[in-house]
């Protein structure tokens, strides 16, 4: 069951992700403890994925490829096949049934892999998203800050001594690298929400693109008084909001709303079914770079790219 404090605390984690419960219940008068057992709950009944945290692509020398399909017939077990292409690192559907597959490309132009076509067929179309505009050099990370990914893949919400404890660094460490790693943008978050209706709440998320739209933020969420902004973004330039509706015809106005507002160029409603990771996969990367990381040591110099 969702409610709109629910939905109050999904916004903020978005925004800041490693906001204390007791921060977050604090604005919305709540415990702490009501804050954590309401997280878990969203990710028990589905209504959030349990990863939603992953190193952008530059990190591993790689670039961001989404493959889509349109009306997938079997997007279930579509998603399985998916994650078990490498390099696909997540893949879902939305309530459109439209399926995605994103890879980690070695090539920003990359064909879909082979494995995917000869078990799905041809995509759709395919985009090269800008979610980061590092460049390889720029994403470059320590084996530290390696090594605290790894764990916040799994648990983006772990404590600093949970986290210091799985990495052997102290807790001190492992805070500065990780706020260092968000300020740089070494991450992305996915403010993924599966499809949900529970006491007659429907959320989902919404972005709107145009050269004139991240200056114009507060106009647009006043003329939205029932959605939150997630993320500014320059290239393209544009909004990501998360929103909560009544019924699905509200979030019909609300998308046909968006489209009207001035310096709105693109805009749409994103309603995610179902989204899974290949963690394994980026965790194998994670790894491989860590050895990279171990071999420039001993010969007493630093990893290439």
């Amino acid at each position: 069951m969702v409610d709109e404090k629910d939905f109050q605390i999904l916004a903020r984690l978005a925004r800041d992700p490693f906001a204390s419960n007791e921060r977050i219940g604090g604005s919305l008068g709540l415990s702490g403890n009501s804050v954590k057992r309401r997280i878990e709950s969203l990710i028990a009944e589905g209504v959030v994925p349990s990863t939603w945290l992953f190193p952008i692509p530059q990190i591993f020398r790689r670039h961001s490829r989404i493959f889509v399909y349109k009306d997938m017939a079997k997007p279930e077990a579509a998603i399985d096949v998916a994650l078990q292409t490498d390099p696909v690192v997540w893949a879902g559907f939305d309530v459109d049934r439209s399926f995605h597959a994103h890879a980690y490309a070695t090539t920003p132009d990359a064909a879909p892999p082979p494995e995917l076509v000869k078990a799905l067929g041809e995509p759709s179309f395919a985009v090269s998203p800008p979610f980061s505009e590092a460049t390889a050099a720029e994403a470059a990370v320590s084996s530290i800050d390696l090594r605290i990914l790894a764990v916040l893949m799994r648990q983006p919400r772990a404590p600093l001594k949970e986290i210091a404890d799985a990495t052997g660094l102290s807790a001190k460490t492992v805070r500065r690298h990780r706020e260092a790693m968000f300020a740089n943008g070494s991450f992305m978050l996915f403010p993924v929400i599966h499809a949900a209706q529970a006491r007659g709440l429907v959320l989902y998320n919404a972005y709107a693109q145009g050269a004139a739209v991240p200056s114009n933020v507060q106009r647009i969420l006043s003329a939205l008084p029932r959605c939150r902004l997630i993320t500014t973004r320059t290239n393209p330039p544009g909004v990501w909001l998360i929103g909560w509706a009544n019924s699905m015809a509200e979030v019909a106005d609300v998308d046909a709303h968006v489209r009207g507002l001035p310096g709105v160029e693109r805009s749409g409603i994103i309603m995610r079914q179902r989204v899974d990771f290949a963690v394994e996969r980026v965790e194998g990367w994670i790894q491989e770079d860590l050895a990279r990381w171990g071999r420039a040591k001993r010969s007493g110099v630093s990893p290439s790219s």
